[in-house]
């Protein structure tokens, strides 16, 4: 069984450690997520509800190609959710993880360590442009609150936002007074947002783009029906003035 002091040991590596995924419809309100569970905790709140889950067991050792191939055959879940275990114990796995995920996938991680470690320490992690939501904090019974989406007062949430013509990233944080499941629901359409409008705009021209083309198609066709008939008209006043001739020359 590996020993917490050897954390460390997981940087650069592609070998970490997975219990199990699962299929929610809680971990990211108002959306279909999969979680994927790792193995293993350096914190070790006493009343995690997890608890079977803090030790780095050997069994369930595995690869970020094994995890990746498994998440990327998923078509239902529009979210991975990392949960623990804490996935920061293992930042370089899970990382490598999100990095060959299919773009299409958002990504949440749910994390014991308090917001401004996670912040200063895992820079490069938050960077990545598909990391759209940070759940920090220890779960401590004494601050227990209920009908939350955040469990104790002393945890925090942010979500990531893309804003401006430059689409400069922007950090939302919420702390615990307002994030009921309602409101973090809200929160997260509202992230999404964005998205779905600049795809449905960018659709909007093409559609337009192509009623264009197809009206100059349509105006091309009845032009060129217009000169095919008169033509054809010019074609039967000829012939017609050519039998006319053809008459007058047999009566004279």
């Amino acid at each position: 069984m590996t020993k917490v002091q050897d954390i460390e040991d997981f940087t650069g590596c592609t070998i970490g450690y997975v219990e199990r995924t699962n299929l929610s419809f809680i971990d990211v309100p108002g959306q279909i997520a999969t979680v994927v569970f790792v193995r293993g905790c350096s914190i070790r709140c006493p009343d995690c509800h997890n608890c079977e889950l803090q030790s780095f067991d050997e069994t369930r050792k595995t690869t970020v190609e094994a995890v990746v191939s498994k998440l990327n055959e998923l078509e239902l879940s529009q979210w991975i959710c990392f949960q623990g275990g804490e996935p920061l114990d293992q930042a370089d796995f899970v990382r490598t993880i999100i990095e060959n995920l299919k773009p299409s996938f958002k990504v949440c991680i749910y994390s014991g360590y308090n917001m401004e470690l996670v912040k200063r320490k895992h820079k490069a992690l938050l960077a990545l442009p598909n990391v759209r939501m940070i759940k920090a904090g220890k779960f401590l019974l004494k601050k227990r609150i209920y009908n939350k989406f955040l469990a104790t007062t002393n945890q925090r949430v942010i979500l990531k936002h893309q804003v401006g013509e430059d689409k400069k990233i922007q950090w939302d944080e919420l702390d615990w007074i307002n994030n009921s499941k309602e409101f973090i629901e809200e929160e997260v359409n509202k992230s999404c947002y964005e998205e779905v409008k600049e795809v449905k705009e960018i659709k909007e021209v093409k559609e337009v783009k192509e009623v264009k083309e197809v009206k100059e198609i349509k105006e091309i066709k009845e032009i060129k029906e217009i000169k095919e008939i008169k033509d054809i008209k010019k074609i039967k006043e000829i012939g017609e003035h050519v039998n006319q001739t053809c008459y007058e020359e047999k009566v004279y």
